[in-house]
């Protein structure tokens, strides 16, 4: 019988996979912002996610699954709860990468 966990990680993989088809259909994705409990970050988001954690911190995950931190960039957030991220947000790993921005909670690839 699967455990809690990997039945999770299926449902997550299932999301991402059609975030990755909404990615390739547009150029820009809608994000949401959610409470990135340190406890809950790696299996709280899903792609397109952003949150700031209890240290302040703000971590996204970007929207074809990429997880980062946005330490080094500037985050100013809007009234409605979305936030603009500068400079531009490249995050990669030794398989793919998302290089793109975050406008007023709308991710926007270059």
């Amino acid at each position: 019988m699967p455990s809690q966990r990997s039945i999770h990680l299926q449902a997550v993989n299932a999301r991402l996979r059609r975030k990755r088809e909404e990615v390739a259909m547009s150029n820009t994705v809608q994000g949401k912002r959610v409470n990135a409990d340190a406890n809950k970050y790696d299996y709280g988001m899903e792609p397109g996610d952003y949150g700031q954690d209890a240290d302040g911190i703000w971590h996204c995950i970007t929207p074809n699954g990429l997880v980062g931190t946005l330490s080094n960039h500037s985050v100013q957030e809007h009234e409605d709860g979305t936030i603009t991220v500068s400079p531009s947000i490249l995050v990669w790993n030794k398989e793919e990468r998302y290089h793109g921005f975050l406008e007023r909670g709308i991710w926007r690839e270059c």
